[in-house]
């Protein structure tokens, strides 16, 4: 997967290359800095004890079925294996995963449309707040990013260019998403939408495009189906701190979100909508 992302670079203009080396120091610069500047809180601690050195895959497993999807607990296990076990360590694992992302969205951008929008891609994932702020946390957040993104790339790349190997790293970037987060859900569902609009495009496709399609999309639907029987108990939780959304759950959201300010609020909105 890493090999077509470095291709997508090589092809690329070498002004456009410092541009992204730039941007992405920038982007490392700011993941990296003050990472340990405050202590692990309560969700962090259930990132770092449960993938102590010490534990072993079936106990990091068993876990995960109280939480999130193994993938990223077990980077994270063999990371400390291999650098140290530690909260600096810890975080510096998402921060570096959090880093990868960058070039991948370049990548994204100029797949999508050119290189400008690639790196136009990568410069706002580089100073989002968001990305920086959840890069630093120990947490599966920054690695569910780099998955989507890879994902997405692969997927575009199908539409584009109907490469086999490229259905190949779809299928393998889409599973790490699956058993990374359960939102990765939410993600391949919207994948099989898009590929449905598209199938029903007038443009003229290979007959190899469909079947390659639904290929790749079965078979990492199937790599899930050891992991369906946690997901489905978790649906039948009746009671949790989160409490149920209500109707008026993303008005109230995007209110707060916006500073609690009507003004703000509104602003936003018409950005939003123009």
């Amino acid at each position: 997967m890493a090999l077509d992302t470095l291709k997508t670079l090589s092809s690329t203009s070498p002004r456009s290359k410092w541009t992204l080396l730039f941007i992405i120091l920038v982007g490392g610069f700011l993941r990296i800095y003050k990472l340990d500047s405050e202590s692990l809180w309560y969700d962090e601690l259930h990132s770092i004890i449960p993938t102590a050195p010490t534990q072993s895959l079936a106990s990091i497993i068993e876990y995960c079925k109280t939480d999130q999807p193994p993938f990223f607990f077990l980077y994270l296990h063999y990371f400390f294996k291999l650098f140290g076990y530690n909260e600096w360590i810890g975080r510096l694992a998402s921060a570096l995963v959090g880093i990868a992302a960058i070039p991948v969205m370049f990548a994204l951008g100029k797949e999508i449309q050119n290189v400008k929008t690639g790196l136009f891609a990568a410069g706002l994932t580089s100073i989002n707040y968001f990305h920086i702020y959840y890069s630093q946390e120990l947490r599966f957040y920054s690695m569910a990013f780099l998955l989507s993104a890879l994902s997405f790339f692969f997927m575009v790349r199908i539409i584009n260019r109907n490469r086999g190997l490229d259905y190949v790293f779809y299928t393998f970037s889409t599973s790490a998403l699956l058993y990374t987060h359960y939102y990765g859900v939410i993600i391949f569902v919207t994948q099989i939408v898009i590929l449905g609009v598209v199938s029903l495009l007038p443009k003229k496709r290979e007959p190899s495009f469909y079947y390659r399609s639904l290929a790749a999309g079965g078979v990492a639907a199937l790599s899930f189906i050891p992991w369906l029987p946690t997901l489905l108990q978790d649906t039948k939780i009746e009671q949790f701190w989160i409490p149920v959304p209500k109707i008026t759950f993303p008005a109230r959201y995007f209110f707060d979100y916006t500073g609690k300010d009507e003004v703000s609020a509104l602003i936003f909105g018409i950005l939003i909508l123009l």
